[in-house]
């Protein structure tokens, strides 16, 4: 199922650039991360847990796409790292609520 969503992704943000971007190409899984990035942001500021769901799983393929030695993933890793943090702690207090 990942390899789906990942097409998806890629196919998505590939089509809003200037012309058809290779799968190699490293701006794609940057483009991907920033998305990610974005999707976080938006969760932080609404709440709403879809938008959480994408941030997680978008920064996921952007960081299984991007070289181990791209100067960003880092970066990629450690919100990808805040995302789950928010996720458990979201979840965590659905399950302790009354």
């Amino acid at each position: 199922m990942p390899d789906v969503w990942d097409g998806l992704v890629f196919s998505r943000l590939s089509s809003n650039a200037s012309g058809p971007a290779p799968h190699d190409d490293d701006s794609l899984p940057l483009a991907v991360a920033q998305h990610g990035v974005s999707s976080l942001q938006r969760y932080e500021s609404s709440g709403m847990l879809a938008e959480l769901k994408i941030g997680i799983n978008t920064l996921s393929i952007a960081t299984r796409h991007m070289p181990e030695s791209h100067p960003i993933r880092p970066a990629c890793l450690s919100h990808l790292g805040h995302g789950l943090k928010m996720r458990f702690e979201r979840l965590d207090d659905v399950v302790r609520s009354p």
